[in-house]
């Protein structure tokens, strides 16, 4: 819209219509604003806007003859005047009433949105990190796994055994098939599920709800057992309390008592949160050992391209080094640019962690590939404002060339696999927090002879849709490349992927659902 521009005329039009608004125009006043009115379509406009904006319709249409009068008519008016005064009134009028709806519908529009806001605030309230697990056995939840962090909200636990710290510093053994809701660093219900707790620091205070009443803390060690025909509480050191609306009961060391028939019953037996700690420290081993057994296949195997461990190397901080020997080819070693290191997925191995915007792997891997499998331990931290995150990105992405993405659209997250010009392949749909902080195994195949493609999370085949060139399918050719990001060379649009990485190989074969649901297998934690 143009800037609106005052003439000498208009400004003193303006000048007259506010005063007029105030108090009455002298008589010298009122024949000069009639002067200036009269043959002033542009005036006209402008004095009646002021003079009527704080009137209603009907006022507006009962001072019609006024308007005449004041606009310099000392005659009756022409027809044809008539007419046109007419079509100019409507005009003022259309334009008073779409300034007024327009501001009725921006505070509207505040008020919804405000509402709006509130009511997600009510809905999802805002769940801080309360505890972490330090233990793990027969797990097949990921987000179960030893060194995931827990929110506050239900815990729901199928299979095995988990430690989790609050940070109380209070110490939970859980066994499934449990749930429990993780309260505060002070408090928990449990609705069912077999639970030992022990305060790390031997204070008093914790505070454990359930449906038959409240059992709390003095100090002790115990354990509480919920199943569906049965409720007990067990005291193995110091004391605890139990209470609901018209019972109060201390248990002391060694005894056990129902929370149903308020008496005391036979000793049951839990396991020490030492001896799970043992189990889990012992399982992680030997599967590390198999781990290790299978790198050492891998890198004798004529169809491994690459493989990256991601251990630290003494030699160059900056250097991630490719183990596979490649005869008189470059070795195609990484190159660590921001990224840093950390703890893997097993206690004693390492992973890069991608936190910043720029933080990435540079490979130069100069490679033509008619069949491929990849796979990739990857944990993504969260997402970020590009819908597209960059997990294995070709730089100059030239035909033939391929990337991988996680894609996040209205729909849900998505993996996609793509050969520029060639084939496309993309997951099945999935909500990102199912994945966001777990360590995954994302891997890939495909064969272009074959015309077969796969994508699979955990061994598991996730493929969704696969989009073919119709003219013959080239060999897929991997050169400069990001892992974690994509940073092209003249553009703006940087798709990092905050997270981490413990293990990267590529294959020159496709493997099969088999092979794929073996490798997980023998590469994952306990």
């Amino acid at each position: 819209m143009s800037k609106f521009k005052f003439t000498r005329e208009s400004r003193r039009i303006f000048e007259l219509s506010h005063q007029l608004n105030d108090t009455e125009l002298s008589e010298d006043e009122g024949t000069e604003l009639n002067k200036l009115l009269k043959n002033n379509p542009e005036g006209q406009l402008i004095f009646l806007s002021l003079r009527d904006q704080d009137l209603s319709l009907s006022d507006r249409l009962q001072n019609r003859s006024i308007h005449e009068k004041t606009l310099g008519e000392s005659e009756p008016k022409k027809k044809t005047d008539s007419k046109s005064h007419t079509v100019l009134y409507i005009i003022v009028l259309t334009l008073i009433a779409f300034i007024a709806f327009f501001l009725f519908k921006n505070k509207s529009t505040e008020v919804t949105t405000e509402e709006n806001t509130q009511a997600l605030e009510l809905t999802e309230p805002y769940r801080p990190y309360i505890a972490s697990i330090s233990s793990s056995i027969d797990v097949v939840d990921p987000k179960f796994k030893q060194g995931q962090d827990l929110k506050t909200g239900w815990l729901k636990l199928d299979q095995g055994m988990i430690v989790i710290e609050l940070d109380s510093a209070m110490e939970l053994n859980i066994t499934a098939p449990a749930e429990i809701e993780l309260q505060s660093g002070n408090k928990i219900f449990i609705k069912k599920g077999k639970v030992r707790l022990t305060s790390l620091i031997k204070r008093k205070g914790f505070a454990a709800f359930t449906q038959h009443g409240q059992i709390l803390d003095q100090g002790a060690d115990f354990g509480v057992n919920i199943q569906k025909h049965k409720a007990t509480a067990t005291c193995f050191l110091g004391s605890i309390s139990f209470s609901d609306d018209s019972f109060k009961k201390i248990i002391h060391e060694n005894q056990t008592f129902s929370l149903i028939t308020k008496q005391l019953v036979d000793a049951e037996s839990y396991l020490s949160t030492k001896s799970i700690h043992q189990q889990s420290k012992d399982r992680s081993q030997s599967q590390l050992l198999k781990w290790q057994e299978l790198i050492k296949k891998l890198k004798t195997d004529p169809d491994t391209a690459f493989m990256y461990q991601f251990k630290p190397n003494p030699h160059d901080d900056k250097a991630l080094i490719q183990e596979v020997y490649r005869g008189e080819v470059l070795p195609a070693h990484g190159k660590i640019i921001g990224a840093t290191w950390a703890e893997g997925r097993f206690p004693t191995t390492h992973s890069l962690k991608f936190q910043r915007p720029n933080d990435r792997v540079k490979f130069f891997l100069n490679e033509k590939f008619p069949a491929m499998t990849m796979n990739l331990w990857v944990k993504f931290e969260h997402l970020t404002n590009n819908n597209h995150l960059g997990v294995l990105l070709s730089e100059k992405w030239e035909p033939n060339e391929f990337t991988v993405q996680l894609q996040t659209v209205p729909q849900g997250s998505f993996f996609k696999l793509s050969s520029k010009s060639n084939f496309t392949v993309s997951s099945d749909f999935f909500n990102a927090e199912s994945i966001l902080k777990n360590w995954i195994l994302l891997s890939f195949t495909f064969d272009i002879e074959k015309k077969e493609f796969f994508i699979y999370i955990n061994g598991e085949d996730v493929t969704s849709q696969r989009h073919i060139a119709t003219a013959s399918l080239q060999e897929s050719y991997m050169g400069w490349c990001d892992l974690m990001n994509w940073v092209p060379l003249n553009s703006q649009d940087i798709r990092n992927a905050p997270g981490q990485v413990d293990f990267l190989s590529i294959h020159r074969s496709a493997f099969s659902p088999k092979e794929i649901k073996q490798f997980y297998q023998e590469s994952k934690t306990p």
